[in-house]
């Protein structure tokens, strides 16, 4: 289509569903495509003859590309996490009522809070509301999460867990994936100069990454068999320690440090999917709270409020 002109009147003579078809057929791509790019310039020159065509067109290209939005990215290159989404003045307004795929990149965040703690003190702060914005896409159908683990403790999900959960709520079908990686600690333990400043020196080849596994099942939600396991194996419900990740996988080869990535991300994962329950539950709790207090709603809530009702 990109080497022939189109006439705007002839075209959208066509029905919608005939022009979708087309549309479908010249935005489509297998690679996924940034939140932070100029999406118009995308599309085949025919298709910006028009401002209808292009809206259309864009509509179709955000429904059907798969975007990455990276969680931390810095605030003053979004405006600010509770800016992004919301309109009129959001900078992907235009996209939230059609994106479906998304992959979202982001590191770990660690709190000292926990449970109803966490909703008490931390669930209007950045790192929810860079979670709670996903709630704003009213037609999400696959989200691939892939998480830099930075903490040497038990994976901390009490920022996107309830998420994930009301998400799988909104979106009966919704699929959702879920990947660890830990380059972004090693490289920064593998090219520490305490290395260099070692006598003799010590030289090393260039850090190889790992990429990221599937931990997918980690946030799936809990099973008669995980409360069993707990109650027989972790009756405390504590969660038990972990490995220092940087003395067990640094001298690891890229393989064994795949095969070896989740045994270093949590230590019980029966445990944890009972957590990340128990988790929502109190987040569920605390907006029950906050309604019957009458409390105003944030700029997120009322964008999933006007996003999907």
């Amino acid at each position: 289509m990109a080497s022939h002109s189109i006439q705007p009147a002839l075209f959208l003579a066509l029905p919608r569903e005939i022009r979708d078809e087309i549309y479908r057929y010249a935005v489509i791509r297998s690679s996924p495509f940034s939140l932070y790019g100029h999406h118009a310039s995308y599309l085949p020159t025919p298709l910006t003859t028009s401002p209808q065509i292009q809206s259309e067109a864009l509509e179709t290209f955000y429904a059907t590309n798969t975007f990455t939005l990276d969680l931390d990215t810095p605030a003053s290159a979004t405006g600010g996490y509770t800016a992004q989404w919301h309109p009129p003045s959001g900078r992907f307004s235009h996209a939230r009522p059609h994106i479906r795929h998304l992959m979202v990149d982001c590191g770990e965040r660690y709190s000292a809070y926990t449970g109803k703690a966490y909703e008490e003190f931390k669930s209007q702060s950045d790192d929810r509301q860079r979670w709670v914005q996903l709630l704003t896409l009213p037609r999400l159908e696959t989200l691939t999460i892939r998480m830099q683990k930075m903490h040497q403790v038990s994976l901390f999900t009490l920022d996107f867990g309830p998420i994930v959960y009301k998400l799988r709520a909104l979106h009966p079908r919704i699929r959702i994936s879920f990947h660890i990686s830990f380059d972004t600690r090693l490289r920064a333990a593998w090219d520490d100069p305490m290395w260099q400043a070692a006598e003799p020196p010590v030289t090393a080849p260039h850090y190889q990454e790992m990429g990221y596994i599937d931990v997918t099942s980690l946030i799936v939600p809990p099973g008669e068999e995980d409360r069993a396991y707990v109650n027989e194996y972790v009756p405390s419900g504590k969660m038990p320690g972990l490995p220092l990740t940087d003395l067990g996988l640094l001298g690891e080869t890229v393989a064994n440090r795949r095969v070896l990535g989740t045994h270093y991300t949590v230590k019980e994962p029966a445990l944890l999917r009972i957590q990340m329950q128990e988790q929502y539950e109190a987040f569920l709790e605390a907006e029950r709270a906050r309604d019957a207090e009458g409390k105003p709603k944030g700029i997120l809530q009322a964008c999933v409020r006007d996003g999907l009702d």
